[in-house]
């Protein structure tokens, strides 16, 4: 470590020239020898021939040195990148030598690293409770979504369930909701639980018609038998249409609005905002 601290003082930023420096004395010494004894023989051109296959011989194992040092390259780019909290690329494990064995190991902390953020961004993205999207989940997928049919629904009398019954059987409603709801659901459609007592569906693709007839069948289907979890809880449904985009606001603005006609009308029914017609 004593020699390597001294070429750090000398060559700081570069371990190649480090071990080409080693080398190049290391080949200097003998070739001094031999230049200085056919010097002393009268013998230049061979002094002068021993120098030139020196040079050459150095200038090989440099070459040599920058292409077995390579992978050294690539592990200071993994490094740069987990500092900057990017993805790292596989680097290559096909080596049983030391740098193969660290980059088997930058591997295996980069797959464990990308696990335990993907695992922290499930558990940021998702309701504890029911295991679907929050707020946050549903609003970063939908981001650049294309256009379909935005429902927003809400359980009638949830509040009352809670401090008639208690939160565990309103945690039990809240999950009935959410199980019933998803097996009527296709893959792409998306499905979160807003807060409370409400949910947010979007289907995408899906025409005013389709989402209609699909808010009337959930809100049958979500009604409860009291002999299976206590209260009898039904379900308001507001439906709105999303143009895609980054127009989310402006679609869960008028399905709330839609809601609110729900409600006032007695609950327990499906009510869709129409757009205003151009005059």
């Amino acid at each position: 470590m004593r020699v390597y601290h001294i070429l750090s003082r000398i060559f700081p930023s570069s371990f190649l020239t480090k071990v080409a420096v080693l080398v190049g004395v290391a080949m200097s010494l003998p070739m001094l020898a031999a230049t200085g004894l056919f010097l002393q023989l009268d013998r230049p051109d061979r002094a002068a021939l021993i120098a030139a296959v020196t040079l050459i011989f150095f200038a090989l194992t440099v070459l040599g040195l920058r292409a077995a040092l390579a992978p050294m390259h690539l592990i200071l780019t993994a490094a740069d990148s987990w500092i900057a909290r990017k993805a790292i690329d596989p680097l290559p494990d096909a080596y049983d030598d030391e740098f193969g064995r660290i980059m088997r190991r930058i591997n295996q902390m980069s797959a464990e690293a990308q696990r335990q953020l993907a695992s922290q961004r499930q558990q940021a993205d998702s309701d504890p409770l029911t295991g679907l999207l929050n707020q946050q989940g549903f609003a970063r997928m939908m981001r650049g979504t294309e256009a379909g049919a935005l429902l927003l629904l809400d359980l009638d009398h949830f509040k009352a369930v809670n401090e008639c019954y208690g939160h565990l059987v309103g945690d039990r409603v809240l999950c009935h909701v959410a199980d019933t709801a998803q097996e009527s659901l296709r893959k792409k459609d998306l499905f979160a639980r807003w807060g409370g007592g409400e949910f947010v569906i979007f289907l995408p693709g899906a025409p005013s018609t389709l989402a209609d007839t699909f808010a009337n069948r959930l809100r049958e289907a979500i009604a409860i038998d009291k002999a299976e979890v206590g209260p009898e809880v039904t379900i308001s449904i507001g439906v709105a249409t999303h143009d895609g985009g980054e127009g989310f606001d402006q679609a869960f603005a008028a399905a709330k609005t839609a809601l609110h006609c729900a409600k006032s009308e007695g609950r327990n029914r499906v009510r869709h905002h129409e757009k205003p017609r151009a005059a």
